[in-house]
């Protein structure tokens, strides 16, 4: 219980911000290309893909808050074998966890944005 308070108290927000501000911006474009001039709605559609790319986001770091055990059970394992991981695991695991989600949330908002 106290590495998931120590863990909420460095909440990666910047972090968040960024990746879900890039994939919501790249997905908007994707989806809007065909659009003559993008259409008068273009900066409302990115908005709401942005924010959806944030919230997938912050799902990720959700995952790896509540996950992260798990997949520390299974990185033993695999150092149990002989193969070595660099120093710094848990921050690309938290980095792949919120990469992966607001991916997800992207392309989420794709299917249910139009």
């Amino acid at each position: 219980m106290d590495e998931i308070k120590a863990q909420l108290k460095t909440f990666p927000l910047v972090r968040i911000l960024l990746t879900g501000l890039i994939f919501g911006a790249l997905f908007s474009l994707f989806a809007d290309l065909g659009k003559l001039g993008f259409g008068g709605d273009f900066l409302l559609r990115a908005l709401e893909r942005v924010g959806c790319s944030i919230a997938g986001g912050v799902v990720g770091w959700a995952l790896n808050l509540f996950t992260a055990g798990f997949t520390g059970i299974g990185l033993n394992m695999v150092r149990g074998t002989g193969f070595e991981f660099s120093e710094n695991v848990e921050t690309k695991l938290l980095n792949t966890f919120i990469f992966v989600c607001a991916i997800v949330g992207a392309a989420i908002s794709l299917l249910f944005l139009k």
